[in-house]
């Protein structure tokens, strides 16, 4: 997917999107992982963007809810959205 492709390219805008789903004390670790809060948490690692690949696996290791496997998914469970919605999200937040 082009648009995954443009985030791993990116990873800054991984950031910006983290920070507009009000997830905080976010951290890029450069070639590793984005690292960050979720909304109403206080772990600062519970949310990872793996940055190994252009999958951008995502995982919370605090929520045993969220089974999800990549940033859309993501999206998908913080907005509480479907997937068509979190895409259409992360290309508005893009301007793309």
């Amino acid at each position: 997917m082009k648009l995954k492709r443009y985030l791993y390219k990116n990873p800054s805008l991984i950031v910006s999107l983290l920070e507009r789903l009000n997830c905080h004390h976010i951290k890029l670790i450069k070639g590793k992982r984005i690292q960050g809060a979720l909304p109403d948490g206080d772990n600062v690692t519970s949310v990872q963007v793996l940055l190994g690949n252009e999958y951008l696996n995502t995982v919370v290791h605090t929520r045993t809810d969220y089974d999800g496997s990549d940033i859309f998914d993501f999206v998908e469970y913080i907005l509480k959205w479907n997937f068509r919605q979190a895409i259409n999200w992360v290309s508005g937040q893009l301007n793309i």
